[in-house]
């Protein structure tokens, strides 16, 4: 068994969501590098003027961004609110906010689809609070049950750039262990390896702690060089720290 001291974990996270998992990581002892992928902009985009049945925010950025917006929208008391991920809730809680959100391992949209009330959606306005681009899967199977879906996006990804020392010394470390909470994160990763010659070096990273099978296979049909893709059990801080503790002991 390795211990979690030998491991090197690249932190991709943008800025501000990766602050607690350092903490996290210090308190395990495991060693971590910094190295957002993503960094996250919020847009002054005007809510939609219509009536609204439902609004589902998507991740803590649309949170955040829908607090930076100059207005916002005047919900009637019968709205619900609804959240995808546990700190989604967790952000809307924080401003008397109340939510339902999906209690369990998986926190997607798949899951909240799952409740019983995201069953009984004909005729209604839903408005998803997102970013730019990302999954239609929500969307798709909404206006399947007959929704009317509308979308408020609140901020957009846009691509960090490369910090190569921090990078060298990532694909130099004993056993670098990459974070991917994302297939966008993936590929701008990938773009930036691209354009500074360094793309061979991917091949050099033993272990990749991915949010869902769905990235983990979009990776392999891309035929990435990582060959261990470990999908976390929990889409969490602590379900990352569990999926580290499961490299160390399977390494020999």
């Amino acid at each position: 068994m390795a211990s979690l001291a030998s491991l090197c974990f690249l932190n991709t996270r943008p800025a501000e969501q990766a602050r607690k998992l350092e903490t996290l990581l210090q308190q395990q002892g495991i060693p971590s590098l910094n190295h957002p992928i993503l960094a996250i902009e919020s847009l002054a985009n005007p809510p939609p003027q219509l009536s609204i049945d439902a609004i589902i925010f998507t991740s803590v950025n649309a949170v955040k961004s829908w607090q930076q917006q100059p207005s916002h929208l005047d919900f009637s008391e019968g709205v619900q609110f609804y959240a995808i991920g546990e700190a989604t809730a967790q952000s809307l809680l924080a401003l008397n906010v109340s939510v339902r959100h999906v209690v369990g391992e998986s926190f997607t949209s798949e899951s909240l689809l799952a409740l019983p009330e995201m069953s009984n959606v004909n005729g209604k306005n839903v408005l998803l609070a997102k970013g730019e681009g990302g999954r239609d899967t929500l969307r798709n199977a909404l206006v399947s049950r007959g929704a009317k879906v509308f979308e408020w996006n609140l901020y957009r990804r846009v691509a960090a750039p490369l910090k190569q020392a921090i990078w060298q010394a990532f694909i130099d470390s004993e056993c670098p262990v990459l974070l991917v909470s994302s297939y966008e994160s993936y590929q701008r990763l990938c773009e930036q390896l691209v354009q500074h010659q360094r793309a061979h070096e991917l091949a050099k990273i033993r272990h990749a702690i991915v949010f869902s099978q769905r990235i983990a296979d979009l990776m392999k049909a891309d035929a990435s060089p990582i060959l261990s893709l470990i999908v976390v059990k929990e889409q969490s801080n602590s379900g990352i720290i569990a999926a580290l503790e499961h490299i160390a002991e399977a390494s020999e």
